[in-house]
């Protein structure tokens, strides 16, 4: 019922919308705005030319220029995620839910990305790269050693 009442409208609306669109193409293909522009800096003194870009972040960058500067950000965003996990953990207790899992994924989320420079590692079971998964295996049994000497 409503496209009985809108169709006929869009019908009359729809090239009047062409044209408008049309008058903007030739209006850059002769530089019109550009012209018009120029006319109100010289017409009005106080001519307003905005902003560029700000001088934080013209000199700003998303690159680390030290190793340090992105051992911090991890640092700080590790801190970060523990406090959120041991809230959520702690409200949850709180409210008698089982925390298991979260608190597994919450000690791989913590544990990820560890680089060890130098000295021993010492662990039950290591997994090293991405995906990778670690399992503890019970040991083999050892052979019984005999007594018996020739």
């Amino acid at each position: 019922m409503l496209s009985l009442v809108t169709g006929p409208i869009y019908g009359v609306v729809a090239p009047l919308l062409l044209l408008g669109r049309f008058q903007e193409g030739l209006t850059d293909l002769f530089g019109t705005k550009e012209r018009h522009r120029r006319r109100d800096i010289e017409e009005h003194p106080q001519f307003d030319y905005g902003a560029g870009q700000g001088f934080r972040s013209t000199f700003s960058s998303d690159r680390f220029d030290h190793y340090f500067q992105k051992a911090d950000g991890d640092f700080y965003t590790k801190v970060l995620e523990r406090v959120i996990l041991s809230s959520i953990i702690t409200f949850l207790d709180a409210h008698q839910i089982d925390t298991y899992d979260l608190r597994e994924r919450q000690t791989m989320i913590l544990n990820s990305g560890i680089i060890v420079q130098g000295g021993d590692v010492k662990a039950e079971s290591l997994a090293v790269g991405a995906g990778a998964q670690a399992f503890k295996t019970p040991a083999p049994p050892r052979p019984i050693a005999t007594g018996a000497s020739a």
